[in-house]
């Protein structure tokens, strides 16, 4: 910026920048979403938790076994009905139900901005999502992801923190979408 009236210096340096091209991370989170949502329509044959972590396709005629005595309402290991534990919280500008972000990532929405859908959230996701999650944080190596977390209060804060590692660069992609990621290209070479 020149302040007052400039006079022809050949000392003045010209710089021009590239401008981002997000078009690429643009298709991968669109390709993310897509395949999120052809998954959970296709859920009622397989349990999509057990056959990313089995990495082949997984029925159960009832309950999810992965997730049994995994209690949703703070991760730890008992029943839910004799948690005296803090709730596990889910951070500001994602779902307390699905846990998807409320935000768009690099213009992809992955959940309505309706009110009512505030509210009373009816996407499918949260039938996967925090099951993965649960799943993820026991069992680390069911998924093909680092994470750096050493018990619940590291894990929750992580889980919804941008990445510092994304191909995006820092601060771009939360964690919990990097997870949801892996997981779907573990169920894409499942139902190829």
């Amino acid at each position: 910026m020149v302040d007052g009236a400039m006079e022809c210096d050949l000392d003045i340096k010209k710089y021009s920048a590239i401008p981002d091209d997000f078009r690429n991370l643009r298709i991968r989170i669109s390709d993310l979403k897509y395949s999120v949502q052809i998954f959970l329509q296709n859920n009622y044959t397989c349990c999509l938790v057990c056959s990313a972590i089995a990495q082949r396709k997984i029925c159960h005629s009832s309950g999810c076994p992965s997730v049994f005595n995994i209690c949703f309402k703070c991760f730890g290991k008992h029943s839910a009905s004799t948690c005296t534990e803090p709730y596990f919280n889910v951070a500001k500008g994602f779902c307390y139900k699905c846990w998807m972000p409320l935000q768009d990532i690099f213009g992809i929405s992955f959940h309505s901005k309706a009110k009512e859908a505030l509210v009373t959230c009816s996407n499918s996701a949260h039938e996967f999502v925090k099951p993965l999650l649960a799943c993820f944080f026991h069992k680390r190596n069911i998924i093909q992801l680092d994470c750096p977390c050493v018990d619940k209060a590291q894990y929750n804060r992580w889980l919804f923190t941008p990445s510092k590692e994304s191909v995006a660069g820092p601060g771009q992609i939360p964690n919990i979408l990097l997870i949801l990621e892996a997981a779907v290209t573990q169920l894409k070479d499942v139902f190829e």
